[in-house]
């Protein structure tokens, strides 16, 4: 495809979008384009191909304001880092592989409600929370939170199957952590969980 017609942008690690730009009139495909006045449903069939095809480069893609996304089945690695969501809802989307939201931020709150990632691994490490964030009644495999900046008042609840690590992550609200038998870490050191971490002060 010509040049002229592939998306501008480039993530920090040099690598292209290489997908198509969106008209003559902008240089980005609809997943780089800036949020404001973005189509969420345009937005949500377009992520939809994405999985269908197993299309895991996620990377530094603006989500609309305010867009729930519902009924995702994920079963490949997704590269999401340097993406942009403000007031999202994934609802009942299911991660199996590895999934990457490293240097992401997540504006107005964000929420992950009623979603399956007992087989994967998610790493939200460097990402900022601005907002209250919610992880409502969620299956967690390997998950990870270091040096993330919560803003918010942060809700915690599901079935923690293994590790949970929060260690370097500022917390400036409270925090609450209400699950199964797992081990959470904060700031380097060990807490069973079931547990109300209050705010740096």
């Amino acid at each position: 495809m010509d040049k002229e017609n592939l998306c501008a942008y480039v993530s920090p690690e040099n690598k292209p979008c290489g997908r198509s730009k969106l008209a003559e009139s902008d240089d980005k495909c609809i997943f780089h384009q800036g949020a404001k006045g973005k189509s969420k449903s345009e937005f949500e069939e377009a992520l939809r191909s994405l999985v269908q095809n197993q299309d895991g480069n996620w990377a530094g893609f603006f989500y609309p304001k305010g867009i729930e996304l519902h009924k995702f089945n994920v079963d490949f690695d997704v590269d999401a880092r340097w993406s942009e969501y403000f007031s999202v809802t994934f609802n009942k989307v299911n991660f199996q592989g590895k999934v990457d939201f490293r240097h992401s931020k997540f504006d107005n709150g964000a929420t992950f409600t009623s979603s399956f990632w007992s087989n994967s691994r998610l790493d939200f490490s460097d990402c900022i929370f601005r907002g209250d964030t919610k992880f409502h009644a969620l299956h967690y495999g390997e998950t990870y939170f270091q040096n993330c900046c919560f803003q918010g008042r942060v809700y915690f609840s599901g079935d923690f199957k293994s590790q949970v690590s929060f260690s370097r992550s500022e917390f400036h609200e409270d925090a609450d952590f209400r699950g199964g038998s797992a081990i959470i870490r904060i700031g380097g050191t060990e807490n069973s969980n079931s547990q109300e971490v209050k705010k740096k002060h």
